[in-house]
């Protein structure tokens, strides 16, 4: 489906009659949506379905309105209330058309929107301090490991509980005995970097993953190469709302707001996965002299750990 551009329909609104509510074609949706004004000259963003929708709550800047018009229409309303931030309400409400798109059902459609919704409620606000590129690239690393490799292992439940986000652990992930640390770098890189002695020490043995991307054109798309994309993955996946709360929660403690996401698009080229045993190449605590070292750094040859690569 082509990307609806939300600003676009808005700017090029003519009727500004309140609650006169125009169809938005082109979308491949069961459930059909609607865009004008509500009372009080506010942008509206509504959707229509025959079955009743989940319970949605308001923010500051968006106010939701939903009822039952008669037997089998149900309407779910998005208003604009603070027109500062109408710019992200556009980019929100193309980002809710695309979620709901291609749905089979309607029951997977308003799921869908509502996780939608739920990343933007809590992601609405911009962060202080945005994501480097080099951190953007690391998160969307971590969660194609947890698309890709964790989840068809361990369950989403598992998965998603085992990620550390950016909390202050040493590993990227670990449940029960099992751990791994999962670096993202350029397909042209031959080294990796290590950036604490704790990353790969451990009493037991674990797994490093490397993971080769390359940055490609906003033309590229195999569904699973933005960060946005694996976000709806993974969202997909998830049953149970305080899961999914906990979610959302490592990504925004991670650094990820919608707000000033970027637009990136990677194409993974290669994932490896290292076993971390006892003779693996690594620098431990044990092995640094002097107390006085608290923390370093290091590159690992790729080409010389091959014969730690798992089948």
């Amino acid at each position: 489906m082509m990307r609806i551009d939300v600003g676009s329909l808005f700017n090029n609104l003519h009727t500004k009659t309140p609650n006169e509510l125009s169809r938005i074609g082109g979308i491949d949706s069961i459930i059909g949506v609607y865009y004008g004004y509500h009372s009080g000259m506010n942008y509206r963003l509504a959707f229509m379905s025959s079955i009743e929708p989940p319970m949605l709550h308001s923010t500051a800047s968006i106010r939701i309105f939903q009822w039952n018009e008669s037997q089998n229409v149900y309407w779910t309303c998005f208003d604009l209330v603070d027109s500062s931030v109408k710019t992200i309400f556009y980019k929100f409400g193309s980002d809710l058309i695309e979620s709901i798109s291609a749905s089979k059902n309607e029951n997977s459609s308003l799921t869908a929107m509502k996780n939608r919704f739920f990343i933007w409620k809590k992601m609405f606000k911009p962060l202080k301090n945005q994501m480097s590129d080099e951190s953007y690239k690391g998160l969307f690393g971590e969660l194609y490991f947890i698309n890709e490799h964790l989840i068809p292992i361990y369950g989403i439940d598992e998965s998603i509980k085992m990620w550390s986000g950016a909390e202050s652990t040493n590993k990227d992930f670990s449940t029960g005995i099992d751990w791994f640390e999962v670096k993202t770098i350029s397909s042209s890189r031959n080294t990796v970097t290590i950036s604490s002695m704790e990353q790969l020490e451990s009493n037991v043995d674990g797994k490093l993953i490397i993971i080769k991307t390359e940055k490609m054109s906003d033309q590229y798309d195999d569904g699973k190469c933005t960060v946005r994309q694996l976000i709806n993955c993974i969202m997909n996946q998830i049953e149970d709302d305080s899961l999914r709360d906990a979610f959302v929660d490592k990504l925004v403690l991670y650094g990820y707001d919608e707000k000033s996401t970027r637009n990136i698009t990677y194409k993974v080229v290669k994932m490896n996965i290292y076993k971390v045993i006892e003779d693996f190449p690594r620098v431990t605590r044990n092995e640094v002299p002097f107390n006085a070292i608290t923390k370093l750094s290091y590159e690992i040859s790729l080409s010389a750990i091959d014969n730690y690569l798992e089948d």
